[in-house]
Parts: C-alpha cells; structure tokens; sequence
C-alpha cells in the first residue's frame, strides 16, 4: 500500500506508535476495578494458629460466630420432648405424670405406663412430636458411603416444592405445629403484643425536621397570647 500521507497503511514505525504520557492519567489509577470497595473495606487481622489433634498447626477463624444454634427441644419446636410423659383430661389439663423409666413403647410405636391402680394406660409424653416433622436417614449425593441425618418440615414448602429443610435451623415456635404448643406459641403471642403497643406509640417525624420545610406555621405574638 501507498506511504503517502493521508492514505491508510498495515504497517508504522515504533515511533509512530508511541503514545505522550499524560500527567494524571495513569490507567492505575483511573482505571476502574469492580472489587476496589471491597478490597478497601476488608481489613484481615492477624490470624490465630493453634495445634491440632493431628499434631499440625491449623488456622483458627477468630472473626466470625457459628449462626447454628445448639439442637434442643427448644431451639427446634418440632421435636417432642419425651423427658417425662403424662396423661390429659380432654381440655388438656395433665392428670399424671410419669418418668421416662415408667414407660413402655409399643411395637405400634405407642408407650404406655400403669397407673396407680396397676392399669396399664396410653401416656404421652410433656410435649409429642409435631406430626409434619420428618427425620430421614440418607446417604451423601454421589457418596453412597456415608450416611446424612435430614430434618424436615412437610407443612413448607421450597420454591421447588421440596419439604422445607430445618436442619442447622433455629426453629422456637410455629403455629402450624401438630399438636398445638401453648407454651411456645407464647413467643408469638408476645412479639404482636409488642408491635401493637410500638404501633401506638409511634410517633412520624418530618423527614426534614429542623430545615423548615414541613414544619407547622409558627403563630404570632398576638395568637400566642390568646392562647
């Protein structure tokens, strides 16, 4: 192709290429990088070794706390509570009350105890089990080798219409729960009792309050002294 000026060319001279470096715009420094903020944001601290079972020096995570609450009959509302069992009258109110080592489950799954006249009797325990509590015992996707523990709430549904998982879940009270708890729904009944009486109290402040704008006409001198 031709090198004459104003005609285009596929080749050009080192020096034809070089660029003048303009003072301040350093691509370093004006370039943007989508993960700057969060690099500014993130200050690790020092890390915390300790020895390990194994006799290796392992890195302990100090910044953070396991959101996992303790598993218990109160943390998980859906389990039943079998540290003693008890017969009700038909409102419910508990007539007697048995140890554990007093009961006897049945093949049906039923337990049973003998009362004081020496009857033997159906007995619950303090608080059964919620009827949409599932517990399953499966093995590891594409680990047949190992087994996983699943707890599961068959009254919730997931957007894939799956059993809701509440394993590692805090679970304190629920209304669905079958049998009802009173004792738990407590926690419910209390939280709204609350909200209403916060609703009440509540007071709207102007967004702008100070600057003027949608504060109430001030009255003059002569308003103020009929009042």
């Amino acid at each position: 192709m031709s090198d004459e000026p104003g005609e285009a060319r596929d080749s050009a001279e080192p020096e034809e290429t070089a660029l003048d470096h303009a003072e301040g715009t350093d691509d370093s420094e004006t370039e943007f990088h989508p993960f700057d903020e969060v690099d500014e944001d993130f200050q690790p601290g020092p890390a915390v070794r300790v020895m390990g079972p194994d006799g290796l020096v392992q890195t302990v995570d100090t910044t953070t706390e396991s959101d996992i609450p303790a598993l218990s009959t109160e943390s998980l509302v859906c389990m039943g509570d079998f540290s003693k069992f008890v017969l009700r009258d038909d409102w419910g109110n508990i007539r007697t009350e048995f140890l554990p080592s007093a009961v006897t489950r049945r093949p049906n799954g039923k337990w049973t105890a003998e009362d004081v006249s020496g009857h033997v009797v159906e007995v619950f325990p303090i608080r059964p089990q919620c009827k949409h509590y599932v517990r399953q015992q499966g093995s590891f996707h594409l680990n047949a080798q190992n087994k996983k523990h699943y707890r599961l709430c068959a009254a919730r549904r997931t957007t894939e219409g799956t059993f809701m998982t509440v394993s590692d879940l805090g679970m304190w009270a629920c209304d669905m729960r079958d049998p009802y708890d009173v004792a738990s729904v407590k926690h419910l009944d209390d939280f709204d009792t609350l909200k209403i009486k916060q609703g009440k109290e509540r007071t709207n402040l102007p967004m702008f309050q100070g600057f003027g704008i949608f504060d109430a006409p001030k009255k003059s001198d002569d308003e103020q002294k009929e009042n």
